[in-house]
């Protein structure tokens, strides 16, 4: 009898649980030109990536956000100083062209992204960061280095 009675326990909370685990979206795999973290990007407008899991078959995107920030300590109070999409409905994951303010050389970007479900449930991401390379050619500072020059 107590076989019986552990496996309509273990029933019962797999059926109680079960909706709570499958309604929720987790945007994961964040790129930034195609490169997880990367540093030196040279487009103005870097292009944004992500991938979306759920454990629930068929489950989809309906809405997502993008929030880019200037430190990792504006980015955690939820403030994209750099650029906030705001809910964009759709179900856009791949290349979400970077459309906030102009980037400089060598700035450091942090961002995440929010997804919603068909539900209107909501997950956010977990930080990634980017920084910018050299934009234009006055930016490097640099002298020219040859061996006639000692």
């Amino acid at each position: 009898m107590s076989k019986r009675f552990f496996a309509a326990a273990g029933l019962g909370i797999l059926i109680i649980v079960q909706p709570a685990i499958s309604d929720s979206l987790m945007p994961v795999a964040l790129r930034c030109e195609y490169r997880v973290n990367p540093s030196g990007v040279d487009e103005a407008q870097p292009r944004l990536t992500w991938r979306v899991e759920s454990p629930s078959r068929g489950a989809q995107q309906s809405a997502y956000r993008v929030l880019v920030a200037s430190s990792t300590a504006l980015l955690d109070r939820g403030a994209g100083d750099l650029w906030d999409s705001g809910q964009v409905s759709g179900s856009e994951t791949v290349n979400v062209v970077y459309g906030g303010k102009a980037l400089n050389s060598r700035q450091p970007c942090f961002w995440k992204v929010c997804v919603w479900d068909t539900a209107g449930k909501a997950r956010w991401s977990a930080p990634a960061a980017w920084s910018m390379g050299l934009l234009k050619p006055g930016d490097c500072k640099a002298d020219y280095i040859a061996f006639r020059d000692t």
